[in-house]
C-alpha cells in the first residue's frame, strides 16, 4: 500500500504532543534573520568543541542552544499563564 492508496477522508485525526525543543527547531528553520551578537570567548570555544564532535557547523550549535533556551522560556511563560487547578480535598 502506498500513500496514494489511502482514503484520507476516512482517516481519524490523532493529536500528538511534540517536544517543545523540536517545535522550536521547526520554527527556526522557517525563517532566519541575521543579527550581530557579542558572545563570550568561552561559549564560542565550547560551541566549536561540540561542533567538532557532532560534525555540525559551530553556528548551528549556537542556534540550537538559542532555540533550546527560547523553547524553555516559552514553555515557562505558557505554564505561568495557565489557570491553576485546585486540589481536591
Amino acid at each position: 500500500m502506498s500513500l496514494a492508496d489511502i482514503d484520507w477522508d476516512r482517516v481519524e485525526p490523532v493529536e500528538v504532543d511534540l517536544d517543545p525543543s523540536l517545535v522550536e527547531q521547526v520554527r527556526a528553520r522557517r525563517r532566519l534573520r541575521q543579527i550581530t551578537l557579542r558572545v563570550g570567548v568561552e561559549q564560542i570555544e565550547e560551541a566549536r568543541r561540540v561542533a567538532a564532535r557532532t560534525g555540525l557547523p559551530y553556528q548551528a550549535v549556537l542556534r540550537r542552544w538559542l532555540a533550546d533556551g527560547a523553547s524553555i522560556a516559552r514553555t515557562r511563560r505558557l505554564e505561568a499563564q495557565r489557570p491553576r487547578r485546585r486540589a481536591a480535598g
